[in-house]
């Protein structure tokens, strides 16, 4: 949270200065930032997934999405197929670019490569966003005190969760879930 906050506060302050932004250069003043505030995080894996993951999708993200596109979607489709098929390559080229990315570490932390990693997060991914935009909401109502309004996004939020719990639980139990990986092919790849 505080790397994305971060870099969203560097990005916006680039346009209000430069009338311009960077991804790539947010990224890297944010890290810097961070390892200069606490210089262990250079060991800690969350920001080091975090990072890498950003990192990802910033370099390969659009160039998997104009390759995706240009194969699959035609001049003639429909319209809302198009749509369609935009949004599922937009999901997919993200996961992809931060999974290879991220893979990585994973498997030096975990020791193992989840198979189905991509599935959840096309099946979890757009509720998310919901999940997020409800807790948000959540908050500023009830600080207004508005509650009938909480109670609402409290109804949103709790179903979203739900559903993520479930998905989770169900991809969790998909035999070859994951398969272990030896440390020293890992050294290779990174």
């Amino acid at each position: 949270v505080f790397r994305a906050a971060l870099m969203s506060t560097i990005w916006l302050l680039s346009m209000i200065f430069f009338d311009r932004s960077d991804s790539l250069n947010s990224l890297g003043i944010a890290a810097t930032v961070m390892l200069v505030i606490n210089p262990f995080y250079c060991g800690d894996f969350g920001f080091l997934l975090s990072f890498s993951a950003t990192l990802g999708i910033i370099l390969l993200s659009d160039s998997i999405t104009a390759y995706c596109s240009k194969r699959i979607i035609k001049e003639k489709m429909p319209h809302l197929l198009k749509t369609v098929l935009k949004g599922i390559i937009a999901v997919i080229s993200v996961t992809l670019s931060a999974l290879i990315f991220t893979t990585p570490i994973s498997v030096l932390l975990y020791g193992s490569i989840s198979l189905v990693s991509l599935l959840s997060n096309l099946l979890v991914t757009p509720i998310i966003g919901v999940a997020i935009i409800s807790a948000f909401l959540i908050c500023i109502f009830y600080f207004i005190g508005f509650t009938p309004v909480v109670s609402l996004f409290a109804l949103v939020f709790s179903v979203t969760a739900k559903y993520i719990f479930a998905v989770v639980s169900f991809i969790s139990k998909i035999p070859f879930a994951s398969v272990e990986v030896e440390s020293e092919y890992i050294y290779a790849w990174i």
